[in-house]
């Protein structure tokens, strides 16, 4: 088995993941209100606190559960990269063709939605070996995914508190 380098920083941003995922349930008892009665802005919010975040937590095993088959260090990591760029393409198509075409999206969320593209083609050049920082490119995917759901947590925060 290969020895995974970050396991430490890898299950905190799972840890973190888990309780952001966990917020998302007091966000929506806070609403006092139905998932169907709200705006779809509010909707796409609850989508952006919730599968990023997911995202993150999903692939932050993926270098660990890799290590026990692949030998090669490089090769765990460009797998790795591939898995989070598959999972952040898969989250972020919905967003980007319900929220971007509808509008309702707030200008952050335009720039996560560019740092987010940043990140996936990241994460498919180093899949293919193109680039190094391996390691950098993974940890930074998943922090920003994080940062995504974080954002529209506080949001959403907001909204249910008016």
């Amino acid at each position: 088995m290969n020895e995974i380098a970050h396991l430490g920083a890898l299950h905190t941003i799972a840890q973190l993941s888990v309780a952001l995922i966990g917020f998302s349930g007091i966000v929506v008892a806070l609403g006092d209100r139905a998932i169907g009665s709200w705006s779809q802005a509010e909707r796409l919010q609850l989508y952006a606190l919730v599968l990023p975040p997911a995202t993150a937590l999903a692939a932050s095993f993926a270098p660990e559960l890799l290590a026990t088959e692949i030998g090669s260090h490089e090769e765990v990591w460009r797998w790795s990269n591939l898995v989070l760029g598959l999972l952040h393409l898969a989250n972020f198509l919905p967003f980007f063709i319900i929220g971007l075409r509808k509008g309702g999206v707030t200008p952050m969320q335009m720039a996560l939605s560019v740092t987010g593209l940043t990140a996936i083609a990241a994460h498919f050049l180093a899949a293919a070996g193109l680039v190094g920082w391996l390691e950098l490119i993974f940890l930074a995917g998943l922090l920003q995914q994080l940062g995504v759901g974080l954002y529209n947590f506080i949001l959403l925060m907001g909204m249910c508190l008016d």
